[in-house]
């Protein structure tokens, strides 16, 4: 039980730290479609593939792994149609003690370990900004 407990708080934590390397408060919302949303939010994508928020605690186990996606949300003030959001799925496993791996569900399965992640951080900050390109 203790194993799940410490990846639900390990979860909310790298909500906060992305917050806080994106320099917003956790609680920041910004209007999507009149909607207001938080700029980080931790969910799941759901059988259409759409995010959804989840509970921390509900999110699907993988084995020993908690399954989970992270999303950005940039609101109405960029000029794109409808209003962009990012996901980024992910692992997340304990390797050993305090240590983490976390691994990006996408086509390059990039690994990043660490009770700091900040590479993690950059790394979905460059795609995001990369999906705005677009």
């Amino acid at each position: 039980m203790r194993h799940w407990t410490e990846l639900h708080q390990t979860i909310r934590d790298l909500r906060k730290g992305f917050c806080e390397f994106l320099g917003v408060q956790p609680e920041t919302t910004v209007q999507i479609s009149g909607v207001s949303t938080p700029v980080v939010s931790i969910g799941n994508r759901d059988d259409r593939h759409d995010f959804v928020n989840w509970q921390i605690e509900k999110l699907p186990k993988v084995g020993r792994a908690i399954e989970f996606s992270l999303k950005l949300a940039f609101g109405e003030m960029t000029q794109s149609e409808p209003a962009p959001t990012f996901v980024e799925r992910m692992l997340i496993e304990r390797v050993d003690g305090d240590l983490f791996k976390i691994t990006l569900r996408n086509p390059s399965e990039t690994e990043f370990k660490g009770p700091e992640f900040t590479q993690l951080f950059e790394s979905i900050y460059q795609s995001a900004m990369e999906s705005l390109k677009v």
